[in-house]
């Protein structure tokens, strides 16, 4: 008992913080990006790059394409390229030291361009001429071999319709277009047959998920915005008007993989939902935003269970000190979520924000029966994670070891451990003390001296208590 008291009373004068992570998405930084234009919503994306960089791409205050290189912790710009001739579409991709992106000049039709990494224009290919009454307003990329797809969408209402497949060959030095396929003069089960084969199964095609189900969204009044897969579920989200067209709210759907409803949600009137994504199967982020009687706007990330109960929610203009927001874009990476923002400050001047999310971790305990481990049970990387080994009467703690989820052993200094991204194990043994009164009288003397030296020295002897601990059996 006395060491049990002597460890809490050390626990709490300690110098490290007990992560506090009830909440599933922590923000981990804002950035300030720059001056922007008010409509700047269709144009803002986020891509990552293989080093943990940020690809931003949005529009400058003059209605411009601007594409930045973020630092990975958020905190400097290490450099911006602005387009002169037109706007980006946040179609972005990094490959062999080069960004490819698309871009739409409305004197001269839609460009594929590729940068290097220091933002350095290499060369571009034209895609589509303004003949062609066509630009790149949604679409995906994806890479087979040295051949880029660039697939392209046009929306009609809640309908996404697949309309052209670009077939870009990636030399390193030149670009070449093979082919452009225009799918409007193809049968749609051929269609659907090449995008899969070209996305892995992975693209998005709004309307064969609601066809044919008792799913009526295909009215003047109901808007779908975006579409996310979880696994074996999708989700949908966006917007209704009433009849009159007076009262808005948003919307969220989960599908199965059937098409078959298995919840749908609708939020506060005067809420909208426009952008769907998720790290995990067993939630979603939503983002939206909702009118103020001030006339200007709050926006907010709603984090919904596989359930579709709301578990947390954000609102950011709390989060980065804004007057007035909207979310522009709202995309999931290995480890983290990142919001576009648009903001609106008192001056009247409208600015962007690149936000990241990151994911409180689990921390599991695992023992062999003699004792027992206690922390959090959830930490944000990053994070100093303090823990307390408690040998049961008669054991001593054999070996204490932090692993991370691929089972990489963790530093442990005494007692704590830095967060890492991804899930940890705490794993402690135990074994019998052979002289049981001496180790009690030594253990109560160094735990003694140790709180009341504190500092560095009373770490030094808190690490020594442990060594003592192990080697006692």
């Amino acid at each position: 008992m006395r060491s049990k008291f002597l460890m809490a009373f050390l626990l709490f004068f300690s110098f490290f913080t007990i992560v506090n992570a009830d909440s599933i998405l922590n923000k981990d930084w804002h950035l300030k990006q720059g001056e922007s234009y008010k409509n700047a919503k269709p144009n803002s994306q986020t891509a990552k790059l293989s080093d943990g960089t940020y690809l931003s791409e949005t529009l400058d205050e003059n209605g411009l394409g601007v594409l930045r290189r973020i630092s990975s912790n958020g905190k400097d710009i290490i450099w911006e390229v602005h387009n002169e001739y037109g706007y980006y579409y946040g179609l972005m991709y990094e490959r062999n030291g080069y960004i490819y992106t698309t871009y739409y000049d409305p004197y001269y039709g839609t460009y594929l361009i590729r940068y290097d990494l220091d933002g350095e224009f290499v060369d571009e290919i034209q895609l589509t001429g303004i003949d062609d009454d066509y630009y790149v307003y949604d679409g995906e990329m994806y890479l087979r071999g040295n051949i880029l797809y660039i697939i392209n969408y046009e929306q009609y209402y809640n309908e996404l319709y697949p309309k052209y497949i670009h077939v870009v060959n990636l030399e390193e030095d030149k670009l070449e277009l093979q082919d452009t396929i225009y799918l409007h003069e193809i049968d749609e089960e051929k269609v659907e047959k090449e995008i899969d084969s070209i996305s892995g199964g992975n693209a998005t095609i709004i309307t064969k998920n609601f066809e044919g189900k008792n799913v009526e969204l295909a009215n003047q009044n109901y808007f779908v915005t975006q579409q996310f897969n979880n696994g074996d579920y999708s989700y949908f989200v966006g917007y209704e008007k009433n009849a009159n067209g007076t009262d808005i709210n948003g919307f969220i759907y989960k599908l199965d993989k059937n098409g078959n409803i298995v919840w749908n949600k609708k939020s506060a009137i005067g809420m909208l939902y426009y952008d769907v994504t998720s790290l995990s199967e067993d939630y979603v982020a939503v983002s939206g935003y909702s009118f103020r009687e001030d006339g200007f706007y709050d926006a907010y990330i709603m984090v919904y269970s596989k359930d579709g109960d709301i578990l947390e929610q954000h609102n950011i203009n709390d989060e980065i000190g804004s007057h007035s927001s909207d979310i522009l874009s709202l995309q999931a990476f290995d480890n983290d979520i990142v919001a576009q923002v648009l903001s609106l400050n008192e001056n009247g001047d409208y600015e962007t924000y690149l936000v990241r999310y990151i994911e409180a971790k689990s921390v599991y305990k695992k023992v062999d029966g003699n004792g027992e481990i206690k922390s959090v049970d959830k930490a944000v990387p990053g994070e100093t994670v303090v823990f307390e080994v408690i040998p049961d009467d008669g054991y001593v703690i054999n070996k204490v070891v932090v692993r991370d989820s691929s089972g990489k052993e963790i530093l442990v200094s005494g007692n704590s451990f830095v967060m890492p991204e991804s899930d940890v194990t705490i794993e402690a043994s135990f074994g019998i003390i052979k002289n049981p009164e001496t180790f009690k009288e030594l253990s109560f003397i160094f735990m003694l001296i140790s709180v009341l030296i504190g500092g560095a020295m009373g770490k030094i002897l808190i690490d020594f208590y442990y060594k003592v601990k192990k080697t006692s059996n």
